[in-house]
């Protein structure tokens, strides 16, 4: 079942330049009018959740009053937000032509108390998205008022851009004013529409075309138009020869034997023969050995009775030869000495008292011819 409420915009892309400079200007008599229409429509609404609470019908005569004021107002955002150069008449009734329109259908025969009693908890997802949505269709004409301006044709990407926000928002309001008791839609639903993509695994409503068949091969002299082909005719290609018919397998050749590299020696040159050698004389067999006594062992000590001598002491080890000391280790460093630093206040030298002042009114013996006399006690 389609909606109730669908919006219309006809998209025109020559623009007035000097109407779009001064827009706001122009709209202020009807933003005037519609802030005093709106306010008799909230409250006529106000009465008409009442009467749908305890009737379940929308009285015709509050229902055309509010339709009309959203018909109203949807014409002056239309102006306001440049989809449209023509100005809006002062009138919210159906059978005014103008370029933008919201179409209201008529009233049901009964509408759900129960949701006109949570109309406005139904509505909060509703009016977050219609918040977003005017932000959108206000950007939208922003932009597209220095577009006109500059260029003088309104883009149609920002005409559907600002279509998208006012078509959203004038649905939300019906939804509000207990127009409709359905969540309205995000865009309408028209014949113009761009069909959604095939879910995967989803076969396509129609099957492609079939395109034109390409050759598996390309031929010898490539691909060639008639006009060419008529101004330069191309030769026919050569026959490829027929192989020769098999014969009789012949025997191998033997393998060549390889060719030797030529050989560059040299010849000692001439020298004196050696003269032969005299042969030794033969050597004479060895004399047989007579056996003899074994000697006496001699004294194992150095005993002057024994008749012998004491056996010579044995050789003193060989000295190992010196070492060269090896260079000493970090480790093994002396610690340097500290240098004298300056003494501390510790270490100060108390002064020397001064030597005590003389008094002079001690008598002192005169000097005698020889320096001072000393005087006996």
């Amino acid at each position: 079942m389609p909606y109730p409420v669908t919006f219309k915009a006809d998209y025109v892309e020559k623009r007035s330049r000097l109407t779009t400079f001064f827009r706001l200007i122009l709209a202020i008599p009807h933003i005037i009018f519609l802030y005093f229409y709106g306010l008799a429509a909230g409250v006529v609404v106000i009465v008409a959740w009442f009467a749908l609470l305890f009737t379940g019908r929308y009285p015709q005569g509050m229902y055309d009053f509010v339709a009309g004021s959203l018909r109203y107002s949807t014409r002056v955002y239309g102006y306001i937000w440049l989809l449209t150069d023509e100005y809006p008449p002062f009138s919210g009734s159906a059978g005014t032509d103008y370029p933008v329109d919201l179409n209201i259908g008529a009233p049901k025969s009964e509408y759900s108390r129960l949701k006109v009693l949570f109309r406005i908890i139904l509505a909060i997802p509703v009016l977050i998205i219609h918040y977003a949505m005017q932000i959108v269709a206000e950007v939208g004409a922003f932009i597209a008022w220095f577009a006109i301006v500059a260029l003088g044709r309104q883009p149609k990407g920002l005409q559907d851009m600002i279509v998208l926000g006012t078509s959203y928002q004038q649905r939300a309001y019906a939804y509000l004013a207990l127009i409709t008791e359905d969540w309205p839609p995000f865009t309408d639903e028209t014949t113009g529409r761009v069909e959604a993509a095939p879910a995967f695994g989803a076969l396509a409503s129609s099957p492609p075309a079939a395109g034109p068949e390409h050759p598996t091969s390309v031929p010898p002299g490539g691909y060639a138009s008639p006009e060419r082909e008529a101004a330069f005719p191309s030769s026919p290609p050569p026959d490829a020869p027929e192989p020769d018919p098999p014969t009789a397998l012949a025997e191998p050749a033997a393998p060549e034997a390889p060719a030797t590299e030529p050989s560059f020696t040299v010849e000692p040159a001439e020298s004196a023969a050696p003269e032969p050698s005299e042969p030794a004389p033969p050597a004479a067999p060895p004399e047989p050995e007579s056996p003899s006594e074994p000697e006496p062992s001699a004294p194992t000590s150095g005993d002057p009775l024994g008749g012998g001598a004491a056996p010579p002491p044995p050789p003193p080890p060989a000295p190992e030869p010196p070492t060269e000391p090896s260079p000493p280790s970090p480790g093994d460093w002396p610690d340097p000495e500290p240098e004298p630093g300056p003494p501390s206040p510790g270490d100060w030298r108390d002064p020397e008292p001064p030597p005590a002042p003389r008094d002079d009114d001690e008598d002192e013996p005169p000097p005698g011819p020889f320096g001072p006399s000393s005087t006996n006690p």
